[in-house]
């Protein structure tokens, strides 16, 4: 009662034997027929193999873990955590090569690489190591376009806002006599003064900022009806028949 269901098993015949691959395990028969089954052999292989399950089972927990912490980072939006995340899921993919290297089948004997093909191929390892491989890329590639597009973002900010205050602080630096001889014909003294330079480089940074909002808002404006301004007219229809 204890045996598995037939349907899975799966049987390997070799030279001087043959081997039944379950769920828990690899079971070696040797049938006493004049050609040995190089039991040894099999199992120097056995052990890699299972070397390399242990390390898909490590990679898979890892992403599993991964999955459960990106709703809190998406919250917290760390962006300087993305770096760290890439240097993780390259150690990785690094780990999962080095382990398909050593996994490889070592020995010169066709019946035992014929054996270590199926058993790489039975339990669907083979295909769990590509698709860990497809899922390690795609969670590379997503964290690199969310850090690209949030880079952008801060550049985009710093060029719309960055050059109106440079500009302001610089008329404001030349206009200094000028706005401390103001301030002394007002009587505002030191305090006063400083308030007015405050107040023109702030009054004039905004309006910078307003113009260069406006000339990307006409710019964008013009580009997107550009192709409909380029576009040749439309061909006159055949004309309709005079009703008699």
């Amino acid at each position: 009662a204890d045996l598995p269901a037939e349907s899975d098993l799966v049987l390997v015949p070799l030279a001087g034997g043959f081997i039944v691959l379950h769920e828990d395990g690899v079971l070696l028969f040797d049938d006493w027929r004049g050609e040995p089954l190089p039991l040894a052999a099999l199992r120097e292989e056995i052990r890699p193999g299972v070397q390399w399950l242990g390390t898909l089972q490590r990679v898979d927990g890892y992403l599993a873990a991964c999955r459960q912490a990106q709703p809190r980072r998406e919250t917290r939006r760390c962006t300087w955590q993305s770096v760290g995340i890439l240097a993780d899921l390259a150690a990785q993919r690094s780990r999962l090569a080095c382990a398909r290297d050593e996994n490889a089948p070592a020995s010169p004997c066709p019946e035992v690489r014929r054996f270590r093909t199926r058993l790489n191929a039975w339990p669907g390892i083979d295909q769990a190591a590509d698709d860990l491989q497809r899922r390690l890329t795609q969670m590379e590639d997503a964290i690199r376009t969310t850090s690209t597009l949030r880079t952008q973002g801060l550049l985009q900010v710093l060029s719309v806002y960055g050059p109106p205050f440079v500009i302001s602080g610089g008329i404001t630096t030349q206009m200094g006599s000028l706005l401390n001889t103001a301030a002394a014909a007002l009587q505002w003294g030191d305090p006063g003064a400083s308030l007015l330079k405050l107040g023109v480089y702030l009054g004039l940074a905004s309006v910078l900022i307003a113009a260069m909002r406006l000339t990307q808002h006409l710019w964008l404006n013009a580009v997107t009806r550009l192709p409909e301004l380029l576009a040749p007219p439309d061909a006159p229809g055949p004309p309709t028949p005079a009703i008699k």
